[in-house]
């Protein structure tokens, strides 16, 4: 199983340079319709790739309806916060906020399908929830005071961890390649209304849609959709097939690794906040994912 590992783990790096691109990306056009083009595209390819490979799609309704929902989930409702979100916090608060995926994902796990939750595991959970904590909230305010992209960021990781558990069912039938297609398609269609009503159509249309003509947007958005999307997404589902969503989940823990280590690069500074708040939820999803069937041996 080394081989998911690695991918899981190259999966994280990309999704760390996610952040960054897509920040990029809200600078130059409208959340909304960012998401739109980078779904779009990625639907395309995969269609593209199920072709070539001669792939057939189901056609029984209750695999449409399994892939119908996790589109709902992991493409529109996440991709609706996500950027909407990122428009209002940081890459690095975003990064740091994903990073309690695998302590959400168990705890959905625990009240959706009964699975266990340890003392540890729950020790990890509260771990994480005070780091969150310090990330979101300021200074000198209060838990009212919540920034809104952040309480948004977590939304969508909330999102993602109910599509992790889902695909237990849809990496098996009908498998991690047209579940991740169909998913992105019925997802994107989902985003598109919402894209529409970014326009005003008081004002020239042509002007509106200038952003279209900028190149950096263009790169980011290929990017996001090859490597973080198509790349990304087929690699976490033959993830969560070999390994599990809690397993799964762990690779989170380096997605914030990356956003920092860019932003370094970048000239971005860290708080005293966001460094301590980072490694108590590190330490807590840590702590969530030590029980003996977490990992493979």
């Amino acid at each position: 199983m080394w081989r998911e590992h690695v991918q899981l783990a190259l999966t994280a790096v990309f999704w760390g340079g996610a952040f960054h691109a897509a920040q990029l990306s809200l600078a130059i056009g409208p959340p909304v319709g960012v998401a739109v083009l980078r779904f779009s595209l990625a639907s395309g390819l995969m269609l593209l790739l199920l072709s070539s490979l001669r792939v057939s799609l189901p056609r029984d309704a209750g695999s449409l309806v399994r892939t119908a929902r996790g589109g709902l989930f992991g493409i529109f409702i996440y991709n609706l916060l996500f950027f909407e979100g990122l428009r209002q916090t940081s890459a690095i608060n975003g990064s740091l906020i994903v990073a309690s995926n695998p302590v959400i994902t168990a705890i959905l796990l625990f009240f959706w399908k009964g699975e266990r939750l340890r003392r540890l595991q729950l020790a990890g959970a509260l771990l994480t929830f005070v780091g969150v904590a310090l990330v979101i909230l300021p200074a000198e305010g209060s838990a009212i005071q919540a920034n809104a992209g952040d309480l948004m960021i977590l939304g969508s990781t909330t999102c993602w961890a109910i599509y992790t558990i889902l695909g237990q069912k849809l990496v098996v039938n009908p498998g991690p390649l047209v579940s991740t297609t169909l998913s992105m398609v019925t997802g994107t269609v989902m985003l598109v209304p919402f894209a529409l009503l970014e326009v005003n159509y008081a004002r020239p249309l042509d002007a509106q849609l200038l952003w279209l003509m900028n190149l950096e947007l263009w790169l980011a958005v290929v990017y996001m959709s090859v490597f973080a999307t198509i790349i990304g997404y087929l690699w976490w589902y033959r993830g969560v097939r070999a390994l599990g969503p809690t397993a799964t989940a762990i690779y989170i823990n380096l997605v914030p690794v990356t956003t920092m280590a860019i932003a370094s690069l970048r000239g971005e500074s860290l708080g005293l906040r966001q460094l301590l708040g980072s490694l108590l939820v590190i330490c807590g999803v840590y702590l969530t994912g030590k029980k003996k069937s977490t990992l493979p041996a």
